[in-house]
């Protein structure tokens, strides 16, 4: 009997044990199941804010120019893009060229003058002057033509892009490229493409706004902290 009071005592023992390190696994699980959650959660959350203001202009998309808060905050404007291409057909050293652009022809992407740029195909920004622009209505840019210089080999071809946008807040480009006589080049330029980019204007309305005003536009019961600086 003694012997039996013994085991029972060491089965016991072992069953604390065993409880005990099963306890232990289980609040582990559900801690780090729960961090797991929340995390996951949070996640979710951040992707619900960063698309809201990442992923379109927002509602209205002219919200950056009204005196009421949006429905919706959104980041995001229009940017084109104009691939053109050079060709020479003679040696050219560093002269002016020039061709027609088509930056707007139906008038509906509200193109502004001064947001014009030029880079070439290492990304660096060149010196150009536009002459004999065509405007739409609210000096909205048309056509026109571009004149830069180039440096081409006889049967070289060089490739360019003109970017534009309707932002407001650019500051015109201050180069001065007159026209030359030379001829001994083929200039294409291609569709414009439409690309995204966070717009300034978006950007500068953001900060007359108020916490309040930008919180209620978003899907979320957390709270959070924004800072935009100039």
């Amino acid at each position: 009997m003694a012997f039996s009071n013994i085991d029972f005592a060491i089965a016991i023992g072992v069953f604390v044990v065993f409880v005990g390190v099963l306890f232990g696994y289980v609040v582990n699980y559900l801690v780090n199941y729960r961090n797991m959650a929340a995390s996951s959660e949070l996640t979710g959350v951040a992707t619900d804010i960063f698309n809201t203001f990442f992923t379109s202009k927002g509602v209205p998309s002219n919200w950056d120019e009204l005196s009421l808060p949006p429905v919706k905050v959104g980041l995001i404007d229009s940017l084109y893009r104009m691939a053109i291409n050079v060709t020479g057909s003679a040696d050219i050293n560093n002269k002016a060229i020039n061709g027609t652009l088509n930056f707007d022809s139906e008038c509906s992407k509200n193109v502004l003058n001064e947001t014009v740029r030029l880079y070439n195909s290492s990304n660096s920004e060149i010196p150009f002057q536009l002459y004999n622009q065509t405007y739409c209505s609210n000096r909205y840019l048309r056509a026109g033509d571009i004149v830069f210089n180039v440096t081409l080999s006889a049967g070289q071809t060089k490739f360019f892009y003109v970017y534009f946008s309707p932002e407001k807040n650019v500051t015109n480009t201050s180069y001065s490229v007159v026209f030359s006589n030379e001829t001994s080049y083929v200039f294409q330029a291609f569709p414009v493409e439409e690309l995204q980019t966070i717009s300034i204007d978006r950007l500068k309305a953001l900060k007359r706004l108020s916490f309040t005003d930008v919180v209620q536009t978003l899907v979320t019961g957390y709270d959070f902290k924004m800072e935009v600086s100039s």
